[in-house]
């Protein structure tokens, strides 16, 4: 099994505090130790977008732990990710060990990031791209997500060059026009 929710928060009219009902207390603390507001409100709507899905779907309720690391996951071998930038929010639902990123294209410079993060192959690639800020984001948000397939999330970015992950990235638009890019991996 696999399931994909993207979610556009520009069109959202949902109260927060219809969101905060649904969730435990261990979920909404986890949801608040983010230090931003916007991430405190993205990671409340990712949850409550995980327990609709459930019980649309009649899977049984069991808590959501967070590893040391703060990879969340539940003991039933129904398996999540989720990943928030600005208005989107995205959620994999799995059978299987999963991982997820979505991350907003900032029209910014790369280039010192770009030599330490990505690999080789991908830095010289990323030196050739007419559109750097797109080649980067597509090349990060696989990175990111296979970090959370394994549950260790980001160590050092010099650990990020490591990983070249061939996983497929796609590109979606918020309603307010604004390009984002996610990948995932559920094996």
């Amino acid at each position: 099994m696999r399931k994909i929710i993207l979610y556009d928060r520009s069109k959202s009219s949902l109260s927060v505090e219809t969101r905060r009902d649904n969730l435990p207390s261990s979920v909404l603390s986890h949801c608040f130790s983010h230090s931003l507001k916007d991430d405190q409100l993205n990671s409340r709507i990712a949850y409550s977008l995980l327990y609709k899905f459930r019980k649309e779907n009649r899977i049984p309720l069991n808590p959501i732990f967070f590893s040391k690391d703060g990879k969340p996951y539940r003991k039933n071998g129904l398996f999540f990710s989720i990943s928030h930038s600005r208005n989107r929010i995205a959620l994999l639902i799995s059978s299987k060990e999963c991982g997820i990123d979505i991350q907003e294209v900032q029209n910014k410079d790369f280039d010192s990031m770009s030599e330490r993060v990505l690999s080789s192959r991908e830095y010289s690639m990323y030196l050739k791209s007419k559109d750097k800020p797109s080649f980067f984001t597509s090349c990060w948000v696989r990175k990111e997500a296979y970090l959370k397939r394994i549950g260790t999330g980001i160590t050092s970015l010099s650990e990020l060059k490591k990983i070249d992950e061939n996983l497929a990235v796609s590109s979606i638009l918020d309603s307010e026009g604004n390009k984002y890019y996610y990948s995932y991996i559920d094996i």
